[in-house]
This record gives structure tokens, sequence and C-alpha cells, in this order.
């Protein structure tokens, strides 16, 4: 039964999975190997049983076979594990809470927004005029009669376009924002956006306050509030490189608006500042 559980948990639960084990998605479905390692563990203990009598009498080479895989196990963990103990998200989170403009509405997905946004707002008391929507909570009734309640609005199950949860959240009168990408058929209902910071700010099509070079100038003055580390990461697939993409987002938009008005050097000098942040797009 043992067996036939760790099976269970193990490789027939993983054929139910629906994301590929690539990138940040493989670091989700890792998760989920948690169960049948503990169930194996067990077996494991009771295939040791059976060897280690039979190391203690060449105790030499149980101490070298031991020895071996410690130190191999360490070489091929550490890179991974420096890069998970980066303060990479700690600081993205209080860079942007702390650069929101007043009573901001952050709109935004995923495991390390949801619970950096609710630690940062809740735990560390940071920017509590800003609140933080996560779309995919929306559709549990008490997570939407919490937000409803906080808003003072009563918001309907979003559609997965987000076009009437935007529309909801902008009839408030405060300002929304998005972290991460931002939902295409936004942008084909009249609305648009224009970076600042870590954020995507929501505003009507046309909006003639929004021009380039105050949008540059805005985000080199907060770019320059960051708090960041010293150097990025080398990958788009872990937590921290996926986080330094969110602060390229805005330079590669800026990179974009100045190539299209035929303005190469400033354009030029946005894309250097996206690739200090994210190698990757050189």
């Amino acid at each position: 039964m043992l067996s036939a559980s760790a099976i269970l948990a193990g490789p027939i639960f993983v054929t139910a999975f629906n994301i590929p084990p690539r990138g940040l998605s493989l670091a989700i479905v890792e998760r989920f190997h948690l169960l049948p390692f503990a169930l194996v563990a067990v077996l494991a203990a009771i295939a040791i049983d059976v060897v280690i009598p039979r190391l203690a009498e060449r105790p030499t080479i149980g101490f070298a076979i031991a020895a071996i895989a410690i130190v191999a196990q360490f070489v091929i963990a550490a890179p991974a594990v420096a890069e998970s103990h980066r303060p990479t998200i700690d600081h993205y989170v209080r860079n942007t809470l702390e650069s929101a403009p007043p009573n901001t509405i952050i709109v935004g997905s995923g495991d390390e927004k949801f619970a950096g946004f609710m630690y940062g707002r809740k735990v560390l008391g940071l920017r509590t005029d800003v609140e933080f929507i996560t779309p995919e909570m929306l559709y549990a009734d008490w997570a939407r009669e919490r937000v409803s309640a906080t808003l003072g609005i009563t918001l309907a199950v979003p559609t997965s376009d987000r076009v009437a949860l935007v529309e909801q959240l902008a009839a408030t009168g405060r300002p929304v924002g998005f972290v991460g990408t931002v939902p295409q058929a936004i942008y084909a209902h009249a609305m648009d956006t224009y970076p600042h910071g870590t954020l995507q700010m929501l505003v009507r099509k046309g909006d003639p306050t929004r021009d380039v070079d105050t949008l540059e100038r805005q985000n080199l003055q907060l770019l320059q509030s960051f708090v960041l580390e010293p150097s990025s990461s080398e990958s788009r697939d872990t937590w921290s490189g996926s986080t330094f993409a969110e602060y390229a987002r805005s330079w590669v938009i800026l990179e974009n608006a100045f190539r299209s008005q035929g303005r190469t050097a400033r354009a030029d000098d946005c894309h250097k500042r996206a690739i200090a942040f994210a190698p990757w797009l050189h």
C-alpha cells in the first residue's frame, strides 16, 4: 500500500498537471514532488537498513560513498539555492509599493506577487492605502466579497479577458496599475497603459498628458529611488530573473516609443537600461 501510494502521489498525479515542467513552471511542479518524496523516504529507509549492515563491514567504503554523495549534492544544488536566496522579490515588493501613486489598486497574478504584496502590506505595513488584487482569487466567493467590501463596490466574477473587472476598478476613481503582463483585451477596449517604475498604469486611450519624454524622466527618477541588487539574474527561468524582467518591461516600452518616433539614440539608452535588468534581451 505504501508503494502504491507513492506511485499514485508521484507519476500518476504528475500526468494530471496542465503546465509544462520548464522555466518557472518547473519550480511550481517541483512543489508537488514533496509528497511522493516523503512516501519514498520510508521505502528508502527500508533499503538502507539492508545496506548499512553490509557497509559496516567496510566502514571506509561507507564513509567515502556518503562523502561523495554530500559533496555532489552540494555542487549540484548550490547555484540554485543561492539564486533562490536572492532578495530580489523583497526589493521588488518594496520598490513597487513605495513608488505607487496614492490609493493605487494594483492588479497582478502569480504566487510571488500574491504572497509578496500581501506580506508587504499586511505584515510590514507598507502602503496600506494601496490594494493588491489577484483576479484568479476572485473566482472564490469569500475572496470576491472581501475585496468588494474593501473597495466599496460589488465585484462580479471576472471574465477571462479581465475587461469588466478593470472597468469596475477604474470606476472607483482610484489609480489602477498592473504588475506582470497586461491582458491584450484591455488595449482593444479604449484603454491604454503607461510605464511607472514596475507598474503599468491604466489610462484611457488618447490621454495627452503622457508624452514619452516626461515618462522617461519620471522613470529615471523612480529608478534612482529603487533599492536594487548589484547585479541581475542571468536566467529568466528563476523567480529572481522573472522579477528583474518586471523592471525591464518599462524600459522596453519606452524604447519602442522612442523608436517609433525615429529617436534612435534615446531608444538605445532605454534598451541599455532594459538589458541591465534582463540580459537575455541583448
